[in-house]
Protein backbone atom coordinates (compact mmCIF):
# COMPACT_ATOMS: atom_id res chain seq x y z
CA UNK A 1 0.00 0.00 0.00
CA UNK A 2 1.30 3.43 -0.94
CA UNK A 3 1.87 5.99 1.78
CA UNK A 4 2.02 9.73 1.09
CA UNK A 5 4.98 11.28 2.91
CA UNK A 6 4.80 14.90 4.05
CA UNK A 7 8.30 16.14 3.21
CA UNK A 8 7.54 19.78 4.01
CA UNK A 9 6.29 18.94 7.51
CA UNK A 10 9.38 16.84 8.22
CA UNK A 11 11.65 19.53 6.78
CA UNK A 12 10.05 22.10 9.09
CA UNK A 13 10.54 19.75 12.09
CA UNK A 14 14.22 19.25 11.26
CA UNK A 15 14.81 22.99 10.77
CA UNK A 16 13.17 23.74 14.13
CA UNK A 17 15.34 21.09 15.83
CA UNK A 18 18.48 22.59 14.30
CA UNK A 19 17.39 26.09 15.29
CA UNK A 20 16.84 24.94 18.90
CA UNK A 21 20.18 23.12 19.00
CA UNK A 22 22.05 26.17 17.75
CA UNK A 23 20.61 28.35 20.52
CA UNK A 24 23.01 26.61 22.91
CA UNK A 25 26.22 26.96 20.89
CA UNK A 26 28.26 29.19 18.66
CA UNK A 27 26.54 29.22 15.27
CA UNK A 28 28.52 27.37 12.62
CA UNK A 29 29.76 29.19 9.54
CA UNK A 30 29.45 27.71 6.05
CA UNK A 31 31.58 29.03 3.21
CA UNK A 32 29.96 28.48 -0.19
CA UNK A 33 32.29 28.62 -3.19
CA UNK A 34 30.51 29.35 -6.47
CA UNK A 35 32.80 29.27 -9.49
CA UNK A 36 30.37 29.72 -12.39
CA UNK A 37 27.45 31.89 -13.45
CA UNK A 38 25.28 28.81 -14.01
CA UNK A 39 21.67 29.94 -13.28
CA UNK A 40 20.67 26.62 -11.69
CA UNK A 41 23.69 26.77 -9.35
CA UNK A 42 22.86 30.37 -8.45
CA UNK A 43 19.32 29.38 -7.39
CA UNK A 44 20.54 26.29 -5.54
CA UNK A 45 23.11 28.32 -3.59
CA UNK A 46 20.53 31.00 -2.75
CA UNK A 47 18.22 28.33 -1.36
CA UNK A 48 21.02 26.81 0.71
CA UNK A 49 21.90 30.20 2.13
CA UNK A 50 18.26 30.97 2.94
CA UNK A 51 17.83 27.61 4.71
CA UNK A 52 21.00 28.24 6.73
CA UNK A 53 19.87 31.73 7.66
CA UNK A 54 16.49 30.41 8.86
CA UNK A 55 18.13 28.09 11.39
CA UNK A 56 20.93 30.41 12.50
CA UNK A 57 23.87 29.14 10.44
CA UNK A 58 26.10 31.91 9.12
CA UNK A 59 27.01 31.64 5.44
CA UNK A 60 29.09 33.64 3.08
CA UNK A 61 29.44 33.31 -0.64
CA UNK A 62 32.80 33.36 -2.36
CA UNK A 63 33.00 33.90 -6.11
CA UNK A 64 36.66 33.29 -6.91
CA UNK A 65 36.16 34.01 -10.62
CA UNK A 66 33.75 36.93 -10.45
CA UNK A 67 34.23 38.89 -13.62
CA UNK A 68 35.57 35.88 -15.52
CA UNK A 69 38.25 33.24 -15.28
CA UNK A 70 40.31 35.01 -17.93
CA UNK A 71 41.46 37.48 -15.27
CA UNK A 72 43.53 34.72 -13.67
CA UNK A 73 46.71 33.39 -15.24
CA UNK A 74 46.37 30.19 -13.19
CA UNK A 75 42.66 29.86 -12.29
CA UNK A 76 42.93 26.36 -10.85
CA UNK A 77 45.70 27.44 -8.49
CA UNK A 78 43.61 30.47 -7.49
CA UNK A 79 40.68 28.19 -6.56
CA UNK A 80 42.95 25.81 -4.63
CA UNK A 81 44.45 28.79 -2.76
CA UNK A 82 40.93 29.96 -1.91
CA UNK A 83 40.16 26.53 -0.47
CA UNK A 84 43.44 26.57 1.48
CA UNK A 85 42.45 29.92 2.97
CA UNK A 86 39.05 28.54 4.04
CA UNK A 87 40.64 25.36 5.40
CA UNK A 88 42.89 27.47 7.63
CA UNK A 89 40.23 29.95 8.77
CA UNK A 90 39.03 28.86 12.24
CA UNK A 91 35.82 30.88 11.80
CA UNK A 92 34.81 28.62 8.87
CA UNK A 93 33.31 25.33 10.02
CA UNK A 94 32.15 23.97 6.67
CA UNK A 95 33.10 24.36 3.02
CA UNK A 96 30.75 23.71 0.13
CA UNK A 97 32.12 23.93 -3.41
CA UNK A 98 29.14 24.18 -5.74
CA UNK A 99 29.34 22.02 -8.84
CA UNK A 100 29.75 22.19 -11.76
CA UNK A 101 33.23 23.65 -11.81
CA UNK A 102 34.44 25.64 -14.80
CA UNK A 103 35.99 23.76 -17.71
CA UNK A 104 39.69 23.21 -17.16
CA UNK A 105 39.50 22.85 -13.37
CA UNK A 106 40.20 19.35 -12.12
CA UNK A 107 37.41 18.58 -9.64
CA UNK A 108 39.45 15.78 -8.07
CA UNK A 109 42.17 18.25 -7.10
CA UNK A 110 39.50 20.47 -5.59
CA UNK A 111 37.94 17.57 -3.65
CA UNK A 112 41.39 16.48 -2.47
CA UNK A 113 42.15 19.98 -1.22
CA UNK A 114 39.07 20.43 1.02
CA UNK A 115 39.80 19.66 4.67
CA UNK A 116 37.80 16.47 5.39
CA UNK A 117 36.64 17.99 8.70
CA UNK A 118 35.07 20.91 6.77
CA UNK A 119 33.79 18.91 3.78
CA UNK A 120 30.00 19.24 4.05
CA UNK A 121 29.33 17.56 0.69
CA UNK A 122 31.38 14.43 1.52
CA UNK A 123 33.49 14.82 -1.63
CA UNK A 124 36.96 14.46 -0.12
CA UNK A 125 38.55 11.03 -0.67
CA UNK A 126 38.84 10.56 3.11
CA UNK A 127 35.14 11.17 3.69
CA UNK A 128 34.03 9.09 0.70
CA UNK A 129 36.23 6.25 1.96
CA UNK A 130 34.80 6.45 5.47
CA UNK A 131 31.29 6.50 4.03
CA UNK A 132 31.93 3.44 1.88
CA UNK A 133 33.38 1.63 4.90
CA UNK A 134 30.16 2.26 6.81
CA UNK A 135 31.68 4.67 9.32
CA UNK A 136 30.85 8.09 7.90
CA UNK A 137 31.88 11.34 9.48
CA UNK A 138 28.97 12.88 7.58
CA UNK A 139 26.35 11.46 5.24
CA UNK A 140 25.77 13.38 1.99
CA UNK A 141 22.74 15.66 2.17
CA UNK A 142 20.43 13.87 -0.25
CA UNK A 143 20.80 10.35 1.21
CA UNK A 144 20.59 11.79 4.74
CA UNK A 145 17.45 13.71 3.81
CA UNK A 146 15.83 10.62 2.32
CA UNK A 147 16.78 8.61 5.39
CA UNK A 148 15.28 11.23 7.71
CA UNK A 149 12.10 11.35 5.62
CA UNK A 150 11.72 7.58 5.83
CA UNK A 151 12.58 7.17 9.52
CA UNK A 152 10.36 10.08 10.62
CA UNK A 153 7.56 8.57 8.53
CA UNK A 154 7.91 5.23 10.32
CA UNK A 155 9.57 3.43 7.41
CA UNK A 156 12.67 1.47 8.42
CA UNK A 157 15.11 -0.01 5.93
CA UNK A 158 16.82 -2.52 8.20
CA UNK A 159 16.90 -5.88 6.43
CA UNK A 160 15.52 -4.46 3.18
CA UNK A 161 17.16 -4.13 -0.20
CA UNK A 162 17.68 -0.55 -1.32
CA UNK A 163 18.69 0.70 -4.74
CA UNK A 164 20.57 3.98 -5.08
CA UNK A 165 20.71 6.21 -8.10
CA UNK A 166 24.16 6.82 -9.61
CA UNK A 167 24.51 10.64 -9.96
CA UNK A 168 25.94 11.14 -6.47
CA UNK A 169 28.80 8.81 -7.29
CA UNK A 170 29.37 10.41 -10.67
CA UNK A 171 29.70 13.82 -8.99
CA UNK A 172 32.11 12.59 -6.35
CA UNK A 173 34.26 10.77 -8.88
CA UNK A 174 33.28 7.25 -7.89
CA UNK A 175 31.39 6.09 -10.95
CA UNK A 176 30.87 2.37 -10.72
CA UNK A 177 30.96 2.37 -6.93
CA UNK A 178 27.18 2.35 -6.67
CA UNK A 179 26.95 -1.44 -6.43
CA UNK A 180 29.33 -1.68 -3.49
CA UNK A 181 27.78 1.32 -1.79
CA UNK A 182 24.16 0.30 -2.26
CA UNK A 183 24.91 -3.18 -0.96
CA UNK A 184 26.62 -1.62 2.05
CA UNK A 185 24.36 -0.79 4.96
CA UNK A 186 23.95 2.87 5.68
CA UNK A 187 23.90 3.64 9.41
CA UNK A 188 20.43 4.58 10.61
CA UNK A 189 19.95 7.82 12.50
CA UNK A 190 18.16 6.00 15.31
CA UNK A 191 20.89 3.36 15.72
CA UNK A 192 19.17 0.71 13.63
CA UNK A 193 21.19 -0.81 10.86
Amino acid sequence: MAKLLDGQKISDQIRNEIKDELLCRVPPCLAVVLCTDDPASEIYVQRKQKACEEVGITTFLIRPFQGGMDKWEFPEQHLLSTIDYLNNDPAVHGILVQLPLPRGINQHWVFDRINPLKDVDVFSPTNVGLLLQGRPRLIPCTPQGVQELLVRSGIYLAGKKVAMHRPWFRNCGHTGSDTSFSSHRMPMRDGRD
